[in-house]
């Protein structure tokens, strides 16, 4: 009797253990790989002259290393790196113009640049730097610079916004040819849930060396991300609608899985995963889904609308996410007139105003604007649905919805449209 009942506990426990495996599939991935972040973020150089650099509106004497090329071109500029002490670090930029220009890091933030080690050259048009944090000297991450070249109609636009967002009476901007890259480095590992490869890993986005959970969540979301991707991945984007999530989401519905975020490493040296039957927290949308239905009230905030009620004309359609507040915002609106001028038939508009509480100075604003087509009001409920962590975004679908581009900018629009217009020719 006592053998039965005992053989009956093991076979009990067996079973849920045997279900707990197959339903959790708890996975402890190391992050021994390293994967590019694709960002591709433009940075501001600013002309060096003499001694000093213009830091917000404040003139900083600066301490020069030694053997400082004072023949050269010279420029300067600002990252974040919280590490040492301070939002903003600041890096010198020997001989700009060259092919081999040599960065100079100010790690300890106290503006000489002759205490920090030896300076680092660029080689094939590339240079990695790696920065440790001094509270935690197991804490360290890296970034990658590069040139970075545009046209001459995106360097004239990129100037004139940059001029805009940067209010420093004193500080001179370099031609944006000359301007860099920068792409942080994320620390990646491998793993496989239900026959499916993932790549998975963590940006720390204000380059401290330390994972963590700190965050500003207003109206978009500020803080270390996880990355996840399907595939074995050398590079990711951090944007929420291609890999990047809130570092604090626990189920992430994710390919044929929920993924659980078990725990993580603060020093981004593992994490611990496993696929679960529990709801997600988050899902996201990404290019090839059909784009989720939402309600929004248009721009007099008492008329409500559905997204879908555009569907069935056989047009595209952008929808643009934007407020008065937003600079970039506003460069973009001639574009987005002449796209509605020149593809109006091809094409509706709708844009969706966001955090601006004067809606009669919003309205007056667009009618100022000749801002013809659709205008509604944006949620923080919504963005955060659609993924919308910056502005200006836009999202462009087909006729049936479908998503064909996030975050294209208006004359990527004009190329697709004139090129699927060709092509039903």
């Amino acid at each position: 009797m006592h053998r039965l009942i005992l053989i009956t506990i093991i076979l009990a426990v067996l079973s849920v253990s045997s279900g707990y495996s197959q339903n959790r599939h708890v996975k402890i991935v190391k992050l021994n790989k390293q994967a590019v972040i694709k960002r591709h973020e433009g940075i501001q150089l600013f002309v060096l002259n003499g001694s000093q650099i213009e830091k917000g509106n404040k003139s900083v004497p600066i301490k020069l290393p030694m053997n400082f090329p004072s023949s050269a071109e010279n420029a300067y500029f600002f990252f974040q790196y919280e590490a040492a002490g301070s939002d903003l670090a600041v890096v010198l930029v020997a001989d700009y113009k060259s092919a081999s220009p040599v960065l100079y890091f100010d790690s300890n933030n106290n503006f000489d640049f002759g205490d920090d080690g030896q300076p680092v050259t660029f080689r094939d048009g590339k240079v990695e730097l790696r920065f440790h944090n001094p509270a935690q000297p197991d804490g360290k991450t890296t970034l990658s610079f590069s040139k970075h070249i545009m046209d001459e109609e995106t360097e004239r636009r990129y100037l004139e916004m940059q001029k805009l967002l940067y209010k420093s009476p004193k500080a001179q901007f370099t031609l944006p040819r000359y301007w860099l890259s920068m792409n942080p480095i994320a620390r990646v590992g491998y793993f496989r849930l239900n026959g499916i490869d993932y790549t998975i890993g963590f940006w720390d986005v204000n380059n401290d060396g330390i994972i963590s959970r700190k965050y500003i969540d207003g109206e978009f979301y500020i803080g270390d991300r996880l990355l996840l991707a399907e595939g074995k991945q050398d590079s990711l984007d951090e944007n929420f609608h291609k890999n990047g999530y809130k570092i604090f989401e626990n189920v992430i519905a994710f390919s044929k899985s929920n993924i659980k975020i078990e725990e993580f490493d603060s020093l981004g040296n593992y994490v611990r995963v496993s696929s679960t039957e529990q709801p997600a927290t988050v899902s996201r949308i990404k290019e090839g889904d059909i784009l989720p239905s939402f309600s929004y009230k248009l721009i007099d905030n008492t008329t409500s609308n559905d997204v879908y009620a555009l569907k069935g004309n056989g047009k595209y359609k952008l929808i643009e996410f934007w407020g008065t507040w937003c600079r970039g915002c506003v460069q973009l609106i001639p574009d987005l007139r002449t796209l509605h001028a020149e593809f109006g038939d091809r094409l509706d508009i709708l844009s969706l105003n966001f955090n601006d509480s004067d809606l009669e100075k919003v309205s007056k604003f667009i009618h100022a604007k000749e801002m013809t087509w659709q205008q509604g009001l944006s949620t923080l409920e919504l963005n955060r649905k659609l993924g919308v962590n910056m502005f200006p975004y836009s999202i462009l679908v087909d006729e049936n919805f479908r998503i064909i581009a996030i975050k294209i900018q208006p004359s990527l629009v004009k190329e697709h449209i004139s090129k699927a217009s060709v092509n039903t020719k």
